[in-house]
């Protein structure tokens, strides 16, 4: 006689594990260091994008203000970023 269980939907199995970091004096400041370092580079990251977008903004309205429909100014703001990377009109994601 052999029995067969018929299961209807698979079983999910969770496991799950906690850790906790106790770091020495020396180690406690290094990590401090590390979390301040990666701060100030998305910080200026944030700041430079930040720039790149009004400078992208501003140089669109300029050329709304000159007569150029929205398609235009968007294509020759495209096509200015492809040219020339160093004018900055790209985004750094």
């Amino acid at each position: 006689m052999t029995s067969t269980l018929a299961l209807e939907e698979p079983l999910t199995v969770f496991r799950g594990a906690r850790f906790r970091l106790d770091p020495t004096g020396e180690q406690q400041g290094i990590l401090s260091q590390q979390a301040g370092a990666a701060r100030v580079a998305y910080n200026m990251m944030c700041t430079l994008n930040k720039d790149i977008l009004e400078a992208r903004s501003q140089l669109y309205s300029t050329l709304i203000k000159d007569g150029k429909t929205k398609d235009k100014a968007k294509k020759e703001l495209k096509d200015a970023a492809e040219k020339d990377p160093s004018l900055g009109l790209t985004p750094v994601w």
